[in-house]
């Protein structure tokens, strides 16, 4: 599909989209059934100081690949390097990650999740990855799927470590908020 036609422009994103990328968190968060809280919580704040930081002073292992429409960011793929213990098929234990996959409900079915997948992979290709890890929402798979992911032969797991009240409610919230 051609986006300029629907008025669309895929772009690596820049410390000036940190609002808007922490905005389609929101959207993204919401859209797997959690509610994202209101637009002054104090996650969101802190989701803008996380993007501005790494779009700022860590370009060389952190991408973020947005669809613009007009100046309105309508979908994001969000990619970085992870350091790992080295292992002989991974002798300098970099792996690529993927996150923050998200498009607004109308935008939806027009392949730009697509695009901007594809367009994060090539930045972690170009970076020498061989190995990219994500964790799929019900939503997302078909496409992670599609473009060559495939199941682990090791199982996330998740541990809470916080106060045993509230276990429940954060394990379920960080595993929402894996895209």
């Amino acid at each position: 599909m051609d986006l300029r036609a629907i008025g669309v422009r895929i772009r690596r994103a820049t410390v000036d989209d940190a609002p808007e990328l922490a905005r389609l968190r929101a959207v993204m968060i919401n859209a797997l059934g959690a509610d994202p809280g209101r637009e002054d919580a104090e996650w969101r704040r802190c989701a803008e100081e996380w993007f501005t930081l790494r779009l700022r002073e860590r370009e060389d292992e952190f991408a973020c690949f947005v669809a613009d429409s007009g100046g309105r960011l309508v979908a994001s793929c969000v990619v970085w390097i992870t350091e790992h213990i080295p292992k002989p098929h991974n002798p300098t234990g970099l792996r690529g990650y993927v996150d923050g996959m998200c498009t607004e409900a109308e935008w939806r079915g027009r392949g730009l999740g697509r695009e901007l997948l594809l367009a994060g992979l090539d930045w972690l290709r170009e970076r020498g990855m061989t190995t990219v890890e994500l964790n799929a929402s019900e939503q997302g798979e078909p496409l992670y799927r599609s473009v060559g992911f495939g199941d682990s032969p090791y199982p996330a797991l998740v541990l809470s470590l916080s106060d045993p009240a509230t276990q429940a409610e954060d394990l379920w919230s960080d595993a929402v908020e894996l895209p």
